[in-house]
């Protein structure tokens, strides 16, 4: 019976464990890399879009957080992250995940945000993360990473950098100009995804439970004969 219970224990670890792993942005492949000094500002109607391309079938797909160099002027502020398809070389359609949070640092700091449930991205497929202040409040920035490197993939990941990586609106998001030549450094990030949790087929649950069953009647059985 242990043995058995053992394996249902397996089967569920299998289909539910994932280990997020670093695999595109700008900030080496440990993701330490120095900031800089120089940003891009973010305001209430200027926003800043970095893209990324998924790798082919099998890769690491199911996207779990992303982490911003940023800094505030002065105090604090919030601030809005929001995921979206690629349409045309542009962000598209309504956001795929929308995480907030506090910006408090007036010097370049880390801050992750981390998505309430991976969103599983589709295969050779773009993506943006594009950035807006949400409620006008204290502009803060967007800083570049020191070494000036632009994005790539990282740890074996086979995520690229499309040909326009870095976008920026004016319009509150209305529409996106292409900054990627203006810019000799682009905002500094970095993005985590593990891959997809594996689901058994019903057949294995069926069959882990069949298992089970019979173990536990073996069991039953012979309790009944020493009786």
């Amino acid at each position: 019976m242990r043995k058995i219970f053992s394996l249902l224990c397996a089967v569920y670890i299998a289909a539910a464990s994932a280990n997020a792993a670093l695999v595109f942005g700008n900030l080496g492949s440990a993701g330490t890399d120095a900031l800089g000094t120089s940003s891009f500002q973010i305001t209430s109607t200027q926003y800043l879009a970095q893209g990324f391309t998924t790798p082919g079938p099998g890769g690491l797909l199911s996207l779990d957080s992303v982490v911003l160099g940023l800094n505030v002027n002065t105090g604090s502020t919030d601030t809005r992250v929001q995921i979206f398809a690629d349409s045309s070389g542009t962000p598209s359609g309504s956001p795929l995940a929308t995480i907030t949070g506090a910006v408090g640092s007036s010097t370049p700091a880390l801050y992750t945000f981390t998505l309430v449930s991976p969103l599983l991205l589709a295969s050779n497929s773009t993506y943006w993360i594009v950035v807006s202040d949400p409620d006008a409040g204290q502009q803060y920035n967007w800083v570049y990473n020191d070494d000036g490197d632009s994005p790539v993939g990282l740890n074996g990941s086979g995520y690229s950098w499309p040909a326009a990586g870095t976008l920026r609106s004016t319009n509150s998001g209305v529409s996106w100009a292409d900054r990627s030549a203006n810019f000799e450094r682009t905002a500094a990030f970095y993005v985590n995804a593990s891959a997809p949790a594996v689901v058994p087929e019903p057949g294995t649950w069926a069959a882990a439970a069949l298992l089970a069953g019979g173990a536990a009647f073996a069991r039953w059985r012979r309790r009944s004969k020493a009786s």
